[in-house]
């Protein structure tokens, strides 16, 4: 085993990232600026050979982080089979008389583990591993870095919500302690946890379709105003938001012609996991009015969106003109 050859591996990337960042400014703050070098993406690959096969030659000590090595199946950096094969043989030699001033981490997320180049690194060098923590450790963590934000039995619901990956729950905290310093209040409500949190917007925005035309228009206005209270991503919401109605508008004239969800996603070119979800609320609005809502619904959203193309309205009264067409067409 090679005294200083590591591998990061796991797909927590944030827990994997903040772990790489303490390691190499450690490095920097004991040896010095310049001491640690990153490879990213096979462009670097020639230099980073040059600083291997340097060897005993250089007396600084110094680090490099090189990603996607081994081949990685998951979030890491992707190189070719044979890029990596070049880096790993370098490795090998290195390793019959390993520089004590070298120290080489290798990052890949989801490493094939079928591939004789990790099965080499695998005895070869000390692995950090950094997997996706179950919900229990999840939330212990949670509860016990931030206490004062949720309980134990919010926590659980926020992670339901937006799964497990650290940074995307992370990022839901935020919002919520956002709130709370926006608002003077020291905790929130159940209601206001749902409303607060979207993990990548998609599902607030599915929400949001969905009270906007069969369940609660008041709701739908209360999320839009979610939105701006949480400082979230206006952009992200808006355009998830009209990425639904564009295919809820050719599915409902699917379903008029028979088409079951399968044909839908093919013919749509969509996730049948997205069909499937939008398949009930089609055909209500097809028994409602024909689909007529749906289309007067969209349209209005085209007619803000030119305006703020065009300069007629300023962006921050998009929600107001939002609000007033979630009304229109419910009343």
């Amino acid at each position: 085993m090679a005294q200083h050859l590591y591998l990061f591996t796991g797909e927590d990337s944030y827990r994997l990232d903040r772990e790489l960042a303490r390691w190499t400014q450690g490095f920097v703050d004991k040896h010095g600026e310049g001491s640690v070098l990153s490879f990213r993406g096979e462009r670097e690959t020639s230099d980073m050979l040059s600083q291997l096969q340097g060897g005993g030659l250089f007396a600084q000590q110094r680090m490099l982080v090189i990603d996607g090595v081994p081949l990685d199946n998951g979030w890491g950096d992707k190189r070719s089979v044979d890029d990596i094969g070049v880096i790993v043989s370098q490795l090998k030699r290195l390793v019959e008389q390993w520089p004590d001033e070298l120290w080489v981490v290798c990052i890949s997320a989801k490493p094939d583990k079928r591939t004789s180049d990790y099965k080499w690194m695998k005895d070869a060098a000390t692995i950090k591993e950094y997997d996706t923590l179950t919900p229990a450790k999840l939330r212990s963590r949670l509860r016990a870095e931030y206490p004062d934000t949720l309980t134990s039995d919010q926590y659980d619901q926020l992670i339901e919500r937006v799964g497990t990956d650290t940074r995307r729950v992370l990022s839901e905290v935020d919002k919520v302690q956002r709130r709370m310093r926006a608002h003077d209040v020291m905790s929130v409500s159940d209601e206001e946890l749902r409303l607060i949190t979207s993990g990548d917007g998609e599902a607030d925005t599915f929400a949001f379709v969905h009270l906007v035309f069969r369940e609660d228009p008041s709701g739908a206005i209360r999320l839009i105003d979610s939105v701006r209270d949480t400082g979230g991503y206006w952009a992200i919401f808006w355009g998830s938001a009209t990425r639904w109605l564009r295919l809820l508008i050719p599915m409902m004239e699917g379903i008029s012609q028979g088409m079951d969800a399968k044909q839908l996603a093919k013919e749509l070119k969509a996730p049948p996991f997205g069909v499937a979800k939008l398949m009930k609320l089609a055909q209500a609005e097809l028994d409602y009015d024909g689909g007529e809502r749906v289309r007067g619904f969209f349209r209005g959203m085209l007619g803000i969106e030119y305006d703020v193309k065009s300069g007629t309205i300023w962006e921050d009264e998009v929600r107001w003109q939002l609000k007033a067409i979630v009304v229109s067409g419910n009343t």
